[in-house]
């Protein structure tokens, strides 16, 4: 079971990175555009358009490694009952 936890953690720890640097291009796609440049317009929806999906994309990878978490805390209290 340790290596179920070792494993979710692990997943938790990348999906949190992942979130923080796909909201922070989020943030700098928007505030770095050049009006300029007449692609940026285009380069700039394209980028976020990709970082919003690795967002939702780390998102679902951060909600899955939690319920892995809880799933194997709730099999641990059973096996802590069941030897009781």
């Amino acid at each position: 079971m340790s290596d179920a936890l070792t494993i979710a953690t692990e997943g938790l720890q990348i999906a949190s990175t992942r979130v923080a640097n796909a909201s922070a291009s989020i943030v700098n796609a928007s505030s770095t555009s050049s009006a300029s440049d007449e692609n940026a317009p285009t380069e700039v929806t394209d980028d976020l358009a990709a970082k919003i999906v690795e967002l939702g994309s780390a998102t679902i990878g951060y909600e899955a490694d939690a319920k892995v978490v809880s799933a194997a805390a709730r099999n641990t209290g059973k096996l802590i009952n069941m030897l009781a």
